[in-house]
Order: C-alpha cells, then structure tokens, then sequence
C-alpha cells in the first residue's frame, strides 16, 4: 500500500515537470516567432510609407517644375508678341508712310517704353541698310552709330529677301553685347499701300511692291535673363537658362557662358570637366529638348539628382507658322522640404521605436517565462525533497512496525 502510494507520488511529479516544461516549450517559440512577424511587419509598413511620401514630394517637385517653365515660357511668348506687335503698328504707321523721321523717332521711343522690361532698343533702317535713327540716339555713347550700315545683318537681308518678319538667333551687337533680333520689313506698293509684313514678298511680286526698309527691335541676352530671373517665385528652389533654336546660350547662372554655342568645343570642354565624363547623358537630353515642344527628364550625377524641365518659346512667323526662338530650361535639385523631411525621420523614429518596444516586450516576458519557470522549479525541487523525506520516515515507521509486530509474535509464541 504505502509503495503503491510512492509511486503514485512519484508519477504526479513527473508529470508536472513535463507539463511545465512542455508548456514553456510550446509558449517561448510562440512568442520569438510573433515578436519577429510584427517587427518586420511593422518595418516594411513604416519604410513604404516613407518611401511613398518620398515619391510624392519629388513628384510634387516635377510638377511644380513644369508648371514654372510653362507659366514663364508663356510670359516670355507674350512679352515677344507684344515687342512684334510694336513693330507692325510702327511699320502700319502713317509716319513710316510719309518716312517722317520725328514721328518714327517718338514711336521708336513709345514702344521702348511699353517694352522696356525685355527688350532693350528700337532702330529704322532703310532700304540699303543704313541705320536712320534709333532709340537712345541722343545719347551721347550712342550717337557715333547713326548712319552705319547694317545691311549684312540677317535681320536686315532676309526681311528684304522674303518680305517676312524675322527673329534670330543671339547675334554679338556692334557694342559686344549678345542680342536676340526681331524686324519686320517695310513693304509698299506702287499706290503707296503698305503690305502685311508677315505676307511673302514673292507672292505679292505682281503687284509691284517696293522694300523701303525694315524696322528692329533688340532683346539683350542679360536683360532677357534678368527679367526670366524676375518670373521665378523667390521660394521656388531652381534655376532658369534659356538657349536659343540653334544652341547658343542666351541666358545662364553663370553670365560668362550667354553667347556661347552650347555644342562647341570650349562649352563641352568644360562641360566634360564638370560633369566627369557624364557629359553626353546631359548633351542627349539638351538635343531632346530642343526638339520637342516641352518635357522634363532627371539627370542623375554622383550622389545628386536634378529634374530638368524644358519648354520651347514660339512665337507666330510667317504665313501663320510658328517661329521657334529658343527652348526654356529649369533646373530643380532633389533636395526635398524641411517639413517632408522632419515627417520621413519621424516616420522612422516611430517604426525603430515600436521595433525597440515589440524586441523590449518580448524580452521582458521570456525572462518573465524564464524566471516563473525557474520559481517553480525550485518550488517542485523543494517539495519533491520534502515529499521524498516524508516517504522516507514512512518507510521507516513501516520497518519498525513490521519489526515490532514480528517481535510481538515471537513473543506470543513463546509464551505460548
């Protein structure tokens, strides 16, 4: 009986060191695995929302970049068609008619005034090419051009070749100042009716039209820089260039590259300095955007990445067509807002301290576990020897009952 219930003892202990050990077992995994799925979940989810909100900022910067070069190419259109406009009240005028040089003088000066922000002078030039006068004639700086002849200048020879206005492309001035020109011929026919400047003179041959001259207007490189400098919004973090049809630079940053060939050997060689040989990606997109109507393309360049937005200045030509005189460049560098940045490096605060706290629970709880078990296991230990000492004197009570009631019979039977 008493062996019976050692065993049974016995076997009950076993079994709850089994249990708790199969217990801890099962839990301790459970819970490393969970820590690790909810770490890593919650890592990807916080780094594609930062991702994403990367993405949208720079996208945002692309935008906000074509709609800086559109909004100031439109500006730029309508500055040039008010400058032409000019021209053809001037040549449509009844001064031009009667070549009455006082009136053409005060119209010069009035259509300076009106366009003074971009263009920078007005000039009458007869038929053989001869300059007859000029806004700022009277100036003194000034007075020593009157009477030259100009009659090599394309502004002067394909008016009168044509009969159509020109605009071309940056020419070096008589003063070494790099200037954009745009004239218009001065037609009549024999019964002194002034013609449409943007009609072709061959066309009108059998009417026996006369070319009496033409009339220019100037737009200096710097000025036309200074006043696209002036369009940009002071927080808008970019930079403008503008290069005319054929690649010269009409306006940069840098003001010792305007009326430079972009393509020729002094620019690339610079630019192959610069850009460490990277310099044909850059040229490819350059080629592109002087064929195409508007686009935006990203150059990347060491550890930096530039959005360039590109938008070609038209402005109408003859027989309706549109004239191209240059393609508008913004630059914009990658470097994102204070505000979307803070927002990023919170983003990752708070995702390395849920991984910090999710890693910290997991920890505390398997020392918890770890500890609990161990209590426990002292606590086993300590009944398992009291119960182990109790069975002992069981046993030795049972001997010495088994003696006494042996040595009881021996003596009942001696007695008897």
């Amino acid at each position: 009986m008493i062996e019976q219930i050692n065993y049974n003892v016995l076997s009950q202990i076993k079994t709850l060191r089994l249990a708790d050990y199969g217990k801890n077992f099962v839990i301790l995994p459970i819970l490393l695995v969970s820590s690790v799925v909810l770490g890593i979940l919650s890592f990807n989810y916080f780094a594609q929302t930062a991702n994403q909100i990367q993405e949208l900022a720079l996208d945002d910067l692309q935008t906000n970049s074509e709609i800086e070069v559109y909004s100031i190419s439109n500006i730029l259109q309508n500055s040039i068609n008010f400058v032409n406009l000019n021209l053809e009240r001037i040549v449509n005028s009844p001064s031009i008619t009667n070549w009455n040089i006082t009136g053409i003088q005060r119209l010069l000066d009035l259509a300076l005034n009106s366009t003074n922000y971009v263009a920078d002078g007005y000039y009458l030039l007869d038929r053989n090419g001869t300059l007859v006068t000029f806004t700022g004639i009277n100036k003194e700086q000034y007075a020593p051009f009157k009477g030259i002849n100009l009659s090599h200048r394309d502004y002067f020879q394909i008016p009168k070749l044509n009969g159509t206005a020109y605009t071309s492309t940056v020419i070096e001035s008589n003063d070494s100042v790099p200037r954009i020109y745009i004239s218009f011929p001065i037609t009549r026919s024999n019964d002194t009716e002034l013609l449409d400047p943007t009609v072709n003179l061959q066309q009108t041959q059998n009417n026996s039209t006369s070319f009496k001259g033409v009339v220019v207007a100037s737009i200096a490189a710097r000025t036309l820089g200074n006043f696209l400098e002036s369009q940009l919004h002071p927080k808008f973090n970019g930079e403008i260039g503008f290069l005319d049809r054929d690649g010269i630079i009409i306006y940069s940053p840098n003001q010792t590259f305007i009326g430079k060939d972009y393509f020729g050997p002094e620019f690339q060689s610079f630019m192959k300095t610069s850009l460490k040989d990277n310099e044909e990606k850059f040229n490819n997109i350059i080629h592109k955007a002087l064929a195409a109507e508007s686009g935006v393309d990203e150059f990347s360049f060491e550890n930096s990445t530039t959005t360039i937005a590109y938008q070609a200045v038209l402005v109408p030509g003859s027989q309706g067509k549109e004239n191209r005189i240059g393609t508008l460049f913004i630059t914009v560098p990658h470097t994102l807002a204070g505000d979307v940045i803070g927002l990023i490096n919170a983003q990752n605060l708070v995702n390395l301290a849920i991984i910090l706290a999710i890693a910290s629970i997991a920890i505390i709880v398997t020392i918890i576990l770890l500890r609990w078990n161990h209590i426990l296991k002292n606590v086993v230990d300590v009944k398992t020897s009291q119960l182990t000492d109790s069975i002992a004197k069981l046993e030795k009570a049972t001997e010495d009952l088994q003696s006494h009631d042996k040595l009881q019979k021996e003596y009942q039977r001696c007695c008897a």
